[in-house]
């Protein structure tokens, strides 16, 4: 379920946050471990919520309190909210999102949010593909490893922030060097261009 939910992109990165979502998981799951569409609609609804809550409170913060923007400026209104890259607002994909108003020439607060939603998804699909063919294109490795190194990256991405720090790294390194779909050689590259000594134990 956990895994489920990080791939929707609203699992927050606090970790009090996160205690609270899997508080609520416990509470929902039938007796036999298993969890209904509506239950998991609920924990779905519930992320949404507090994913809006977090962009409110940086729209807010870059904003008088009363935030409306002109739909022409909200592309450059998101970059000062670091909700969008320098450069961004220039993907034909965003540039199609940020552009969608309905003839409206001006946006409230929660406009903004729910915009600022439909971006992150559709960033969350264009990073995951290009994950994707960076796998499948490094050689030797198809659509069955993607899946293998993505629940692997999430299973040491012990605490949900889409990054490993320096220990949750050295632990993957550790295990990747006893799993049969990585030769010794392979791992032993990625451990030097980490400059880090392969022939040495990894402390």
């Amino acid at each position: 379920v956990i895994t489920v939910l990080r791939e929707s992109g609203y699992m927050p990165k606090v970790q009090s946050r996160q205690l609270a979502v899997k508080q609520m998981i416990q509470q929902l799951m039938r007796q036999n471990g298993t969890l209904g569409f509506q239950e998991f609609m609920k924990i779905m609804n519930f992320l949404r919520e507090l994913d809006r809550d977090r962009l409110r409170k940086v729209i807010d913060d870059h904003s008088d309190g009363d935030c409306v923007v002109a739909a022409k400026e909200v592309g450059a209104f998101l970059r000062v909210c670091n909700v969008l890259g320098k450069g961004m607002t220039e993907r034909p994909d965003l540039k199609a999102l940020l552009g969608d108003s309905d003839g409206r020439r001006f946006l409230g607060r929660e406009d903004v949010v729910i915009l600022c939603q439909r971006v992150a998804a559709q960033l969350r699909v264009t990073q995951h593909e290009r994950e994707r063919q960076y796998v499948l294109s490094a050689g030797g490795w198809n659509e069955s490893h993607f899946v293998e190194f993505r629940k692997s990256f999430q299973l040491f991405d012990d605490d949900m922030s889409e990054v490993l720090e320096r220990d949750e790294l050295l632990l993957a390194m550790k295990q990747l060097k006893g799993a049969d779909w990585q030769s010794q050689s392979n791992v032993n590259l990625i451990l030097t261009a980490l400059g880090m000594d392969p022939t040495k134990e990894i402390k």
